[in-house]
C-alpha cells in the first residue's frame, strides 16, 4: 500500500483578478484571489467538488445563485474556510448545520455529507469520511441523483484505499466509475486514473496499463495535460523498454510544446522545486520593511494585504511590493494558500507594472549611470540597461504567478489555475513570447467556459484579441472581440 503523503505546511516545505479595468489602459488586469474548490489531501483528487475559483481578495465577482440552492451558501463558506485557509474543525461544525439537521430535505443532507467528508479527509479523519459518505449512500434511492452517488461512493473507495482495504476500494471505483461514464468525462478519468494506481499497487500490471490507457484518452480530451503527463510516466514505467523511451520522449516534447499548461489540469500536483525556485526568486529581494508590527499575525497578514494592494491601486506599485511581501510571509507562516495566492498575484502584477514602467523610462534618466563616451553609445547602453531591469522585474512577476498556480494545484481549483495561466500569459504577452501568451490564454478560456466563469472568460477573450492584433491577425482579434461581447452581455 501506497504511505500516504505528509500534508505540506505551505510555510515549511518549499513549495502570482479584479477584473475591472484601467481607464487609462486597454490591457486587462491581472487576476487576483482565493479558490473555493477542492484541496487535495494525502489522498487522491475528491469527486464532486466544485472547481468554480473561489472569493477573490481585491475583486468583485457576480455569481448566479439557483433560486433554491439546497444550502449551497453555507457549503461555500464551509468550503473556503477548509480549503483556503485550513480551518477544518470550523467546516465540519458548519456542515453539520446541514449534515445533521433533522429540518432539512434528503438531497440537502446529502450534498452536506458529501462535503463534509471531504472536509473531513482534509483532516486525515478518515473514520469520520467514510461515516459521512456510507450515509449518504444509505438513503433510499431517488433521494439523490446519480452525480451525488458516484461522490459519495468514490469518497468512501478513497478512504478505504488509504486504509488497505483495496478490494472494497476497486468495488466502490467501479461503482462509481459505471455512474459516470458516459456523462462526467472528467470524473471518468479521474476515476480510471485511481483504478489504474490501485491495479500498479498491488502488482496487476496489465490492468494497470489498461487503466491508464483509458484515463490517457480522456485525459487528451479534457486537455488534462498534467493527467496526460502522469499517464504516459506511468504506463511507460510499467512497460519499460522501447515503449518507456517512447513515452519519455512524448512527455518531454509535450512539456517544450505546452509550458506551464502541461502542468496544470485536474491532475495537476505540486511541483516543490518549482516553488522552491519560486520562494528564492521573489523573497531574497530586498524591500524596506514596514513599521506596522503591532496585533496579531492574522491581522496584520491581511492589513499588509490591504495596504499592499490599495497602494498598486493608486499607482504606487513600487511601494506596495514592501508590504505584499510582508503578507507573503505572514500568510506562509499562517498556513493559509488562498490569501497567500492572492498576495502573491497581488506582487506579480505589481512587479508587472514596475517592468512596464521601466520601459517607459527617458533613456536620459540612466545616463548619469554610465561612463562618458560618445551620445550614441551611452543612448544605446542606457536602453539596455532599463531592457535588463525591465527583463528582471518581469521575472519576478513570472515567478509569483507560478507560485500561486501551484497553490491553486494543491487547493484542486481548475478554475483558481487556469486564471493565475492567464496571469502567466500576461507576462508572456510583455515579454514579446505572443505564441505562447496565445497558447496559455486559449487553455485558459476553455477552463474558464467549462467553469461557467464569464467574467474570466471575457478577460481571456479581451487579451486573445490583443495578442492577435499584435500577431497582425486582424480577423481572428474581430471573432475575439465578437466572442467578449457575447460574454458581456451574460454577465
Amino acid at each position: 500500500m501506497r504511505a500516504p503523503t505528509p500534508r505540506r505546511r505551505f510555510g515549511v516545505i518549499p513549495p502570482i483578478r479584479s477584473r475591472a479595468r484601467s481607464a487609462s489602459s486597454s490591457r486587462p488586469s491581472g487576476r487576483s484571489g482565493r479558490s473555493r474548490a477542492a484541496i487535495r489531501p494525502s489522498l487522491p483528487r475528491r469527486p464532486g467538488c466544485s472547481r468554480r475559483s473561489g472569493p477573490m481578495i481585491g475583486r468583485e465577482r457576480r455569481e448566479a445563485f439557483p433560486s433554491d440552492p439546497n444550502g449551497f451558501r453555507v457549503r461555500r463558506a464551509a468550503d473556503e474556510m477548509s480549503r483556503s485557509r485550513n480551518r477544518h474543525e470550523e467546516a465540519a461544525r458548519l456542515l453539520g448545520l446541514l449534515a445533521d439537521g433533522a429540518l432539512v430535505s434528503s438531497e440537502e443532507r446529502a450534498l452536506a455529507k458529501i462535503a463534509r467528508g471531504e472536509v473531513y479527509e482534509r483532516a486525515d479523519a478518515l473514520d469520520a469520511a467514510g461515516q459521512d459518505y456510507e450515509g449518504v449512500l444509505a438513503l433510499p434511492e431517488g433521494t439523490s441523483d446519480r452525480a451525488v452517488r458516484a461522490a459519495a461512493l468514490e469518497g468512501l473507495a478513497r478512504c478505504r484505499r488509504a486504509r488497505g482495504a483495496t478490494d472494497e476500494a476497486r468495488t466502490l471505483f467501479l461503482q462509481a466509475l459505471e455512474l459516470r461514464q458516459g456523462e462526467d468525462s472528467r470524473a471518468e478519468e479521474r476515476i480510471q486514473r485511481a483504478l489504474g494506481a490501485l491495479a500498479e499497487e498491488t502488482g496487476d500490471p496489465d490492468e494497470a496499463r489498461r487503466r491508464y490507457s483509458a484515463s490517457l484518452a480522456l485525459a487528451r480530451a479534457n486537455e488534462d495535460w498534467a493527467g496526460v503527463l502522469h499517464d504516459l510516466e506511468h504506463d511507460g514505467a510499467i512497460a519499460g523498454g522501447d515503449e518507456l523511451v517512447r513515452t519519455e520522449a512524448e512527455r518531454r516534447d509535450l512539456a517544450d510544446e505546452l509550458g506551464e499548461v502541461a502542468h496544470a489540469g485536474a491532475a495537476a500536483t505540486l511541483r516543490a522545486d518549482v516553488v522552491a525556485a519560486a520562494r528564492d526568486a521573489i523573497l531574497d529581494t530586498k524591500h524596506p520593511s514596514s513599521d506596522d508590527a503591532g496585533g496579531d499575525l492574522v491581522d496584520r497578514a491581511e492589513r499588509a494585504f490591504q495596504d499592499a494592494t490599495a497602494l498598486r491601486k493608486s499607482n504606487r506599485s513600487v511601494d506596495s511590493l514592501a508590504r505584499y511581501r510582508e503578507a507573503i510571509l505572514a500568510f506562509m507562516e499562517l498556513d493559509q494558500p488562498g490569501p497567500l495566492s492572492a498576495s502573491l498575484t497581488g506582487a506579480g502584477l505589481a512587479y508587472l507594472d514596475e517592468a512596464r514602467a521601466a520601459l517607459g523610462q527617458d533613456v536620459t534618466s540612466s545616463w548619469v549611470a554610465m561612463m562618458t563616451g560618445p551620445l550614441e553609445s551611452l543612448v544605446g547602453r542606457a536602453q539596455d540597461l532599463l531592457v535588463r531591469q525591465a527583463r528582471a522585474l518581469a521575472d519576478r512577476a513570472r515567478w509569483c504567478h507560478v507560485w500561486a498556480l501551484e497553490l491553486h494545484k494543491l487547493m484542486g481549483s481548475l478554475g483558481g489555475q487556469a486564471s493565475r495561466i492567464a496571469n502567466v500569459a500576461l507576462v508572456e504577452e510583455f515579454m514579446g513570447n505572443l505564441d505562447t501568451a496565445r497558447r496559455y490564454d486559449t487553455w485558459a478560456l476553455a477552463v474558464h467556459r467549462q467553469e461557467g466563469d464569464l467574467a474570466a472568460a471575457a478577460i481571456d477573450l479581451r487579451m486573445l484579441a490583443i495578442i492577435d492584433r499584435r500577431l497582425g491577425d486582424d480577423a481572428g482579434a474581430d471573432e475575439w472581440e465578437r466572442q467578449r461581447e457575447e460574454a458581456d452581455r451574460g454577465l
